[in-house]
């Protein structure tokens, strides 16, 4: 009966992101709709972890385990880096959130691999590479104390809620689509979606250091 609950509430949840997420993502940064499709999303994919974690316990499943993992920190640091204030360092408190991340990175890492076919391999070392380097970024501009200007702030907070999104549409299209080999599915959406990335990455940089040169 719990195990029901939580998948149902995953699954709303799971909707909303995928659907408050492309709103958010195609509609002009900083508006209203944006911001507010934005918000819907970030409290979305926390009801996505909330509901992931006790699921993989009751059921143990060492791909939510990771997916959800990977997808919750992203959601979570992407949307701190907005929060920051420019020009000033993350607080040395919160380098828990990157050595929670490793926990759950390494237990997922080794569970995935005792179950896992051997075709999955490369996923599983591609997933553990994005997200191992995100976790040694965010520690070491923390332990650095390493001021963060407007690029930091947005490359990292465009990369990392884009890159959730990779996430749970990943996981959406491996619930409901067979593929041969599977890693299509695993890897399709990253390689679709990470030129999105890089392209309002640059976009939004450029437009900041035109606004510079104005003034």
């Amino acid at each position: 009966m719990l195990y029901k609950t939580l998948l149902i509430l995953h699954i709303i949840a799971g909707f909303t992101a995928l659907l408050t997420g492309l709103i958010a993502m195609i509609t002009a940064k900083g508006k209203k709709l944006h911001l507010r499709s934005g918000k819907i999303y970030y409290f979305a994919m926390l009801g996505i972890g909330l509901t992931s974690f006790p699921m993989t316990i009751l059921k143990p499943n060492p791909f939510l385990w990771m997916i959800a993992g990977f997808s919750t920190y992203m959601t979570l640091s992407g949307y701190a880096y907005l929060k920051y204030p420019k020009g000033q360092e993350i607080p040395r408190k919160s380098l828990w959130s990157p050595i929670l991340g490793l926990i759950i990175l390494v237990t997922g890492l080794i569970l995935f691999l005792e179950q896992a076919h051997s075709q999955m391999l490369p996923v599983a070392i591609t997933f553990a590479l994005i997200f191992g380097s995100m976790l040694f970024t965010d520690s070491k501009r923390i332990l650095k104390k390493m001021p963060l200007d407007y690029t930091i702030i947005m490359h990292t907070h465009i990369g990392r809620m884009v890159g959730s999104y990779i996430a749970t549409l990943t996981a959406f299209l491996l619930i409901n689509i067979q593929t041969d080999p599977a890693w299509i599915i695993w890897l399709g959406p990253t390689a679709v979606l990470t030129p999105v990335i890089i392209y309002f990455q640059k976009r939004y940089t450029k437009k900041k250091t035109r606004a510079n040169q104005l003034t």
